[in-house]
């Protein structure tokens, strides 16, 4: 097991590279530093070349409860300010191994959209999914969006992210957001051994068929990759409005 820090966790197992958010005392809120520290696991994954597949997930009774912003982070924000989460969001894009997004507990915010960008989720009952930037005149969500809208269609992705509609572990299931549900209790056993179970397969064409679909050629890949935060996003988190919310 190796630390990049206490708030994220990587560790190599097999061919399984794992990487977890922890920080419990905030309910794994994700830090602009851990933001940083994410990419840089993200990366270490890409250039291990005898890793074929990345498993995010979550410290203890959460996944991620999205992000933490400081009051001097609201006061001090200018155009790169908030990249940290831009960059995480293209390097799940970007990412060249098979990406697992395992969900221990409730999720919010980047947290929850980045799940829509991997290519497998698993999530405990115990989960359930908010992206609350209506609340807090904020997004970051035009890449999730186009994916959210090919899982369940552009009216309940619409509910999703323009107005905040919680979404329970089954309803996820039901919209095509996960893959499987699994009781809490057996959560963090069973969904270890399904990834083990598909480390075992032949990978090596799985890996293949995964840059065959994701290829650049793909005019959608290419449209999730425009910027996550326009001039005016940047603009209304400045506002008082959305820095009291935050």
């Amino acid at each position: 097991s190796r630390f990049l820090t206490m708030p994220v966790l990587a560790e190599k197992r097999g061919s399984v590279y794992w990487i977890t958010i922890s920080n419990p005392s905030r309910r794994n809120a994700i830090t602009k530093d851990m933001y940083s520290q994410l990419c840089c696991a993200l990366d270490e994954a890409d250039a291990d070349k005898l890793s074929l597949f990345t498993v995010i997930t979550g410290y203890g009774d959460y996944y991620s409860s999205s992000d933490i912003f400081t009051s001097s982070d609201t006061a001090t924000i200018n155009s790169s300010e908030l990249s940290p989460c831009s960059q995480f969001l293209n390097k799940i894009i970007d990412h060249r191994k098979i990406l697992i997004g395992l969900v221990n507990g409730p999720a919010f915010g980047a947290a929850a959209s980045a799940l829509s960008l991997m290519d497998y989720v698993l999530c405990s009952d115990s989960a359930y999914f908010e992206t609350p930037s209506p609340y807090i005149s904020f997004n970051h969500m035009e890449a999730p969006f186009v994916a959210f809208e090919g899982e369940m269609g552009s009216s309940k992705a619409c509910e999703t992210i323009l107005f905040g509609e919680h979404i329970s572990a089954f309803e996820a299931l039901k919209r095509g957001m996960v893959c499987h549900v699994f009781p809490r209790a057996v959560f963090k056993e069973e969904s270890a051994a399904l990834v083990k179970a598909l480390a075992s397969r032949e990978v090596h064409r799985v890996y293949l068929l995964r840059k065959g679909i994701l290829s650049d050629s793909n005019g959608e890949a290419r449209l999730m990759k425009k910027h996550y935060l326009d001039e005016s996003a940047k603009s209304l988190i400045r506002t008082k409005f959305c820095r009291a919310k935050i």
